[in-house]
């Protein structure tokens, strides 16, 4: 039997750095963390299948370009992960580190930025951020899931900020796991119950704690005075992401009633997990589906865009 391929999907600021060297350290070199310099590049069903051909022994793989999310790949069956993060740390993240990196952005992704970057205080990006996007619609973790192709195929390239959600949800109920990164260690616990059932293990660091965090940048962090209610800029980053803080808090909750249903198992389930019972929604996907991204869209017109929009279809604690 082929063996099981994990895609990582990297959304940018989001811990992936650190969840992507755990996979290599698990796989070595069957473990592939790519890259590409252009920000609007995807790896498409093609490309991933070329990809694989050329190297038919790859087990996993991380990036930020996944977004089409087949299914199959050389026929070997698909299971995704990937980390959502509390909206507020994830913009201040994305400032401190293009600040800090300036010089070394793509072209295509510095000419995004204000040329002064480098230069203002964190709060002065913040304001400057927060206008570019607008309040409610900066929301990256929601869109990095709604690839404008699908959307312009299904929903018009103007489609309201709702459909963004419906469809993140649909694409993100067909994970394998969706761990949160203020949860690390309930998510790693999570994760390897999942994997487990798919006859991979997890490395003894990860339950150790000695999963070392790469990429972290603390800089910036010293002066956020100025991220609280009461200042213009931090009232307005602390309620943006509206769409980012509804999903992410249901999954923050499946994950904890996961790991808490975990616990009152005890250890064993950890050795012994069965994969059939680690998904919570893998019968929504029909089994010939190609494309889990076009699925998502076209299921939420069909629901009448509405159904997918709360978190009442989860289990109680189903891991």
């Amino acid at each position: 039997m082929d063996q099981p391929i994990i895609l990582h999907c990297h959304i940018p600021k989001t811990a992936g750095t650190t969840v992507s060297a755990h996979l290599s350290g698990i796989f070595g070199k069957l473990h592939l963390n790519h890259y590409h310099l252009d920000p609007d590049f995807v790896l498409t069903p093609a490309i991933l299948e070329n990809l694989f051909a050329i190297n038919p022994c790859l087990r996993s793989l991380s990036s930020h370009h996944l977004r089409a999310f087949p299914t199959r790949i050389q026929g070997r069956r698909i299971h995704y992960i990937t980390f959502l993060r509390d909206p507020t740390n994830t913009v201040i993240s994305l400032l401190s580190y293009v600040q800090s990196n300036f010089k070394n952005l793509p072209p295509k992704v510095k000419e995004f930025w204000p040329a002064e970057t480098p230069r203002l205080p964190l709060r002065d990006l913040a304001q400057w951020y927060i206008e570019k996007w607008g309040t409610t619609e900066v929301s990256t973790q929601t869109r990095f899931f709604c690839h404008r192709e699908v959307l312009e195929k299904y929903a018009g390239a103007n489609a309201a900020g709702g459909v963004h959600v419906e469809i993140a949800l649909n694409v993100l109920r067909q994970f394998l796991f969706v761990g949160i990164v203020e949860e690390m260690p309930a998510s790693i616990e999570v994760l390897d119950a999942r994997l487990r059932g798919l006859g991979i293990r997890l490395g003894r660091e990860a339950f150790f704690g000695k999963l070392r965090h790469h990429n972290r940048n603390q800089k910036n962090r010293r002066n956020l005075r100025w991220l609280n209610s009461d200042d213009e800029v931090g009232r307005r980053i602390l309620s943006c992401s509206s769409s980012d803080r509804f999903i992410y808090s249901g999954f923050r909750n499946e994950l904890m009633a996961s790991h808490r249903k975990m616990g009152s198992r005890g250890g064993l389930i950890r050795r012994f997990f069965p994969y059939g019972y680690s998904q919570t929604t893998a019968c929504d996907l029909p089994e010939d589906e190609p494309l889990i991204c076009d699925w998502a869209a076209k299921t939420c017109f069909a629901n009448g865009f509405l159904k997918a929009t709360s978190f009442n279809k989860q289990s109680s604690g189903t891991v």
